[in-house]
């Protein structure tokens, strides 16, 4: 099993910004890539068959979803079969927005604390 490390070290660019440093990703196999999907979903509620369909044929190892307006309670409990809420924020004052980061069960991740990097709005 591989392993991703993620983390923002100091010195980052952005606030938002994370780096990524891979070792071992997909022991075994010839393919060393790292997959990744982004997307805006603008409310992740009801959206996970979808992603879900759609990711099927060749699953991501990452999916990162930027306003997906719920709460950390809700993000528990949503569906997405084979991979694990590693990060997330959600806004406690305004509506909408939040971010969250999963990780596939093909690969080895710890929890990443992203609160510090997140504001409940800019500017």
């Amino acid at each position: 099993m591989g392993s991703l490390n993620i983390n923002n070290p100091k010195g980052g660019r952005g606030r938002n910004e994370i780096h990524y440093q891979i070792s071992d990703l997909m022991r075994g196999s010839s393919q060393r890539d790292l997959r990744i999907l982004h997307q805006n979903i603008r409310g992740l509620k009801g959206k996970t068959e979808e992603i879900m369909n759609n990711v099927v044929t060749n699953p991501p190892h990452v999916l990162c979803f930027t306003e997906h307006h719920l709460e950390s309670y809700q993000l528990d409990c949503v569906p997405l079969q084979s991979y694990s809420l590693i990060a997330n924020f959600c806004r406690t004052t305004y509506r909408y927005g939040g971010v969250c980061i999963y990780v596939h069960e093909s690969l080895q991740a710890s929890s990443l604390e992203i609160l510090k990097y997140c504001t409940e709005k800019d500017l």
